[in-house]
């Protein structure tokens, strides 16, 4: 698996102050292909891999639709370009590295050292994309989950992790992130991101609280799902 260039990222910005989103080749997948994308690695369903959520990360096509995400990987990519100063010559860690997207970037940064945590079995193949990139002394990869696993260095200058989910907090890895910011950031470290806003705003769909699902009649659950307000 191939990590995105800055130029494949630079073609997702219009030159404008929003974002769009990349172009993909449309082409034709038969059902064995697609479903190939989406198969565990092997031994995904190992013992170190307890539950769905961990093992879902040990698929390439989910780690394909987020490097493809531009908004995303150009965020982080563009905030630790803009902050070489701060990465060089420092430890980093990568909490949930994935395919070792976001070590890389520290990496090339020029970060000293970079360890990444990643519970699921693509760890073995974030090791090979290092190595295949020149960064294989740089960066070690350690496989388990955050608040079980050692990692080869005391204490760590800045945490990098893509904790952020759909709604900011969907995922929930949040708390392994501040786990380890509790166990291994030494003082006057730093966390990317450290901050994040979260805007909301109440609508009403009628057409929605109308729509017959099945095209079959349900209020006869509604005393059972409804809660009062107070």
């Amino acid at each position: 698996m191939a990590c995105l260039t800055d130029s494949e990222l630079t073609r997702c910005y219009d030159g404008k102050p929003r974002w769009v989103p990349c172009e993909a080749p449309e082409q034709e997948q038969s059902l064995e292909e697609f479903r190939s994308k989406w198969e565990p690695l092997p031994d995904a369903g190992s013992d170190s891999i307890k539950d769905y959520y961990f093992s879902s990360y040990a698929r390439f096509g989910i780690h394909e639709d987020m490097l493809k995400d531009c908004v995303r990987t150009s965020g982080y990519m563009n905030a630790i370009n803009s902050a070489k100063a701060l990465f060089h010559g420092k430890t980093v860690l990568d909490v949930g590295a994935g395919t070792g997207i976001l070590s890389l970037f520290a990496a090339r940064a020029g970060a000293a050292r970079v360890v990444g945590i990643e519970c699921s079995n693509i760890a073995s193949y974030a090791t090979e994309i290092a190595r295949r990139n020149g960064f294989g002394e740089v960066i070690t990869y350690v496989q388990g989950k955050v608040e079980e696993v050692e990692i080869p260095v005391d204490k760590v200058d800045i945490i990098v992790s893509e904790w952020m989910g759909y709604f900011l907090m969907f995922e929930s890895m949040l708390d392994s992130v501040l786990f380890a910011r509790d166990k291994w950031l030494r003082s006057g470290g730093h966390l990317f991101p450290d901050r994040a806003s979260l805007f909301m705003a109440g609508i009403e769909d009628a057409e929605y609280r109308e729509e017959k699902l099945l095209g079959m009649e349900w209020s006869g659950c509604l005393e059972h799902v409804q809660k009062p307000t107070n």
